[in-house]
């Protein structure tokens, strides 16, 4: 018998995480719970690192492609 069956009468046997499986995760079998938050702060952390890394390259990307027309140019007007 379950013992929290007195506490969620209105759960079966066959729902899995308050039947709600996106939401809450449900590891003893017991109460559903929220799953911990620090793992999505750490996603978050890692995109924005991500994101500052590819702005850094597109600028150096950018800059380049400024200086290869700037020596082109001067070196179209040597010749």
């Amino acid at each position: 018998m379950d013992p929290l069956a007195d506490d969620y009468p209105f759960y079966t046997p066959y729902q899995f995480a308050g039947n709600n499986p996106i939401q809450y995760i449900d590891l003893d079998g017991k109460e559903p719970t929220l799953p911990a938050t620090p793992s999505f702060f750490n996603f978050s952390i890692t995109i924005k690192t991500t994101i500052q890394e590819i702005k850094k390259l597109l600028i150096r990307f950018f800059t380049l492609t400024v200086l290869l027309k700037i020596l082109k140019m001067k070196n179209l007007n040597l010749k």
